[in-house]
Order: C-alpha cells, then structure tokens, then sequence
C-alpha cells in the first residue's frame, strides 16, 4: 500500500492506496492527533487473506472532530481533515509605552 498526504485549501488530505479491500474490510480510529487505518479481508471460508494497518500522525491545526472518508471502487482510501478554526481577536498596539530606567527620569518609547 501507498499513501501521499498534502494540504490543499485548509484540508489536510490523506491518500491510501489499499487494493483488495472492500470498504466494509477497512476500519478507521481516530486517537489524539493519529489516525489508524485497518483493513481484513476475510474469505466466505473464514480465512483471512489480505491484512492491512498503518498509522498517519495529523498535523496539529486540524480539527480530527470533522475528519471525513471515502474509499472508491479501485481501492483508493481518501481521508479529509479540515484545518482548525481559529478564533481571530484583534491585538492592540500601544502607541506610547513610558519606561522607567536606573535614572529617575522618564522616557517615551514609539513603536
């Protein structure tokens, strides 16, 4: 099996290749910032003939709440984890900040 992952437009998109499976064989867990993929497949005789486990860590700045996946027809595990939103507050700036140095006369920093 071989898996690509990338970043593209705030989704953090992980591509397994997982041939020989169908999408009823593949199990995916979530644990903190790591997911796991596992996949059996079992014959109607009950013998397992194909196995598959591996784990992929996650970027911190994705939200694993969202995480989405989708398997196609050929085997190609598509797993999609959208970035974090993160809560924008504005900074002020202080324009004029008084500092008081070893001598007992005040000056005025601007920035």
């Amino acid at each position: 099996a071989t898996a690509m992952a990338k970043m593209r437009d705030e989704m953090f998109e992980l591509v397994v290749q997982i041939h020989g499976f169908e999408p009823e064989d593949v199990q995916i867990f979530c644990v903190d910032q790591a997911v796991y993929v596992k996949a059996k497949h079992v014959t109607e005789q009950g013998f397992v003939n194909n196995v598959y486990e591996q784990k992929f860590n996650l970027p911190d700045d994705v939200d694993t709440d969202k995480l989405t996946s989708g398997m196609s027809m050929d085997g190609i595990l598509m797993i999609r984890v959208p970035r974090r939103e993160s809560p924008e507050r504005t900074i002020p700036i202080q324009r004029e900040i008084e500092i008081r140095g070893g001598r007992k006369r005040p000056c005025a920093l601007y920035q």
